[in-house]
């Protein structure tokens, strides 16, 4: 171990001279260096560097050897993580920032943006249920489970739900959401659709069956072809359901 005149520390190395002065260093042989302020104040940083010192006047970060260089760097409450191609000892090296990590959640590839920020992660599971304009209720069911992956504010929803008793109502028919769906879509108040690929049990003929999610609302409704393929969707109403009907259902659409 090396101890120089500034203070910074070499394990198995002496250390880079030549160094920021304002930093103190513990460098770890030919390329790791912890680095960070000697001094204590808001803008202090701390850096966890491979391949590259802060020049002497912290002007420019320097390759310390010829090969690829990285950085991670936390300061502001924030997290900073940079690459950058191979380059020669000393040469001044321009980093790639690939990740922020800040208040506003993750961010990639230099963008600053809290819009474009992913700031949510989940994977879970929920309770479908069936619901009608008018509804007493009473339904009861073979199957209800509902899987879904939300990154940031795009939702997937896989949903499989079977009736064992429809119950009484009337009036369209919908299933329950997760979450609350966004006013993403200007001009309309339809924001996603999904496909029911699977469906059995109903009373009346369908052609093809899926669900249309509207803004502001924790349901989307039961949509589907009653004619030939060139038919609109109409709503699909209770008095389409049997007592035993069955669907399978995958949704992708923006929460609040």
């Amino acid at each position: 171990m090396r101890i120089d005149s500034s203070g910074n520390v070499g394990i198995g190395v002496v250390p880079e001279s030549g160094q920021y002065s304002g930093y103190n260093h513990l460098q770890v042989g030919e390329s790791a260096t912890l680095s960070s302020n000697d001094t204590q104040g808001d803008t202090n940083v701390t850096n966890l560097t491979q391949n590259t010192y802060l020049n002497a006047n912290a002007s420019a970060w320097k390759y310390l050897h010829t090969d690829e260089a990285s950085r991670y760097q936390q300061h502001s409450g924030s997290h900073f993580f940079g690459i950058a191609a191979s380059g020669s000892a000393d040469a001044t090296i321009t980093f790639s920032q690939k990740l922020t990590i800040d208040t506003d959640g993750v961010k990639f590839n230099g963008d600053g943006s809290a819009a474009n920020a992913l700031n949510d992660y989940e994977e879970g599971t929920y309770t479908p249920s069936f619901g009608y304009a008018t509804d007493d209720g009473n339904k009861s069911y073979l199957l209800q489970v509902g899987q879904y992956t939300k990154i940031g504010s795009l939702v997937n929803v896989n949903i499989g739900i079977q009736l064992n008793n429809r119950g009484t109502g009337s009036g369209a028919v919908t299933i329950s959401l997760p979450f609350t769906v966004a006013d993403v879509l200007s001009g309309t108040s339809i924001e996603a659709s999904g496909q029911g690929r699977y469906f059995f049990g109903l009373a009346s003929s369908v052609t093809s069956i899926g669900l249309l999610a509207s803004h502001s609302s924790t349901n989307a409704t039961l949509h589907g072809t009653l004619g030939n393929a060139a038919s609109a969707s109409s709503t699909l109403t209770y008095a389409f359901l049997g007592n035993n009907a069955s669907f399978r259902f995958s949704i992708t659409y923006r929460t609040t």
